[in-house]
């Protein structure tokens, strides 16, 4: 039960790969980061050309909703 319930678990006595596990976590809240900014600059571009009249709501949506590969 307490596995379940942690933010991390370490599965062995050895802490030296601590200092690792903290970089690989500060890397991961980067990618999380970025990948957030550029979702919301597609979203204010995409309203941005919908107020204009540029692009309809339709595509509008489509393009926020379509998967884009890493």
């Amino acid at each position: 039960m307490a596995i379940e319930t942690a933010d991390i678990a370490l599965l062995a006595d050895d802490l030296s790969k601590l200092p690792h596990l903290l970089g690989l976590s500060q890397q991961a809240m980067k990618a999380i980061g970025q990948n957030l900014a550029f979702s919301l600059a597609v979203l204010a571009v995409a309203v941005l050309l919908t107020i204009g009249g540029v692009l309809t709501p339709s595509p509008a949506g489509c393009c926020t909703n379509c998967p884009r590969s890493p």
